[in-house]
C-alpha cells in the first residue's frame, strides 16, 4: 500500500473537518455550532481544528468558499437533448432534475450562509458574486433551450432565468417547511405559462399541459 504523504494527510484532515462542519452548521446553525462538536464529528481533536482554522468564523468562511466552489443553484443538466416543449416540461417534472431540491442539509447550510452574509457585508459581496454567476449560468442554459425549441419568450432569457431562480428558491423553502406542499413540478407549470404567452409556443404549451392543468390553462 502506498504511503500517504504529509500533504495528502493534511488535505484529508481538512476535508473531513469541512464535511463535519457542513453537517453541524446545518443542524445547529452558526450560533449553535461548536468547535468541540465539529471536531468530534470529524473524528479529530479540537487541536486539529485550530491547526487548520483560527476559529469558528474562519472555519465557516472556509466552508462557504469550499461549498461555493463546488455548487450551483438552479436546474441541473439533462436538458440538452430535448426536442420540443412537451419533452422539456416532462423532463422538468422528472425526479432526477434538480436533485438537490430535497436535500435538507444543503438547504439549511446555504440558508446559514445567506444569514451570515446579510450581517457581514464583505461575505455578502462574495456570496452575491456567486449568486450572479449562478444566474448567468442559468440564463445561458435558458437561452440555449429557447433556441433549440425555436421559441420567442415574452421576456429576455436573462429575465426569465431570474424568475425561475426566484421561483426555485421559494419552492425549495416551502418544500422543506411542508413536504406535501408545492413541488418542483411547479417550475414546469411556470414555464408552460411562459410558453403560452408566446404565439409560437401556445400550442406546444397546451399540448404539454398535465391532465389536471389542461382545462385551467
Amino acid at each position: 500500500m502506498a504511503r500517504v504523504s504529509r500533504r495528502e494527510s493534511t488535505a484529508r484532515t481538512r476535508e473531513r473537518l469541512l464535511d463535519a462542519a457542513a453537517e453541524v452548521f446545518a443542524e445547529k446553525g452558526f450560533a449553535g455550532a461548536s468547535i468541540d462538536e465539529i471536531a468530534l464529528r470529524a473524528g479529530h481533536t479540537k487541536g486539529a481544528v485550530y491547526s487548520h482554522f483560527s476559529g469558528k468564523d474562519d472555519l465557516f468562511l472556509a466552508l462557504i468558499d469550499h461549498q461555493l466552489g463546488a455548487d450551483r443553484i438552479g436546474p441541473d443538466g439533462g436538458l440538452d437533448d430535448i426536442g420540443d416543449a412537451a419533452a422539456l416540461l416532462g423532463r422538468l417534472r422528472a425526479a432526477d432534475v434538480m436533485p438537490s431540491h430535497g436535500d435538507r442539509t444543503r438547504f439549511l447550510l446555504f440558508s446559514e450562509f445567506r444569514l451570515y452574509a446579510l450581517r457581514n457585508p464583505e461575505v455578502g459581496r462574495r456570496l452575491a458574486e456567486w449568486e450572479r454567476a449562478a444566474l448567468a449560468e442559468l440564463a445561458e442554459r435558458v437561452d440555449v433551450i429557447v433556441q433549440q425549441l425555436d421559441l420567442t419568450p415574452p421576456v429576455p432569457a436573462a429575465r426569465l432565468a431570474a424568475l425561475l431562480q426566484c421561483l426555485g428558491a421559494g419552492l425549495e423553502l416551502f418544500h422543506h417547511l411542508d413536504p406535501d406542499g408545492p413541488t418542483r413540478a411547479s417550475i414546469a407549470d411556470a414555464i408552460r405559462l411562459v410558453l403560452a404567452a408566446s404565439p409560437a409556443g401556445e400550442a406546444a404549451a397546451t399540448a404539454a399541459a398535465p391532465p389536471d392543468a389542461a382545462g385551467a390553462a
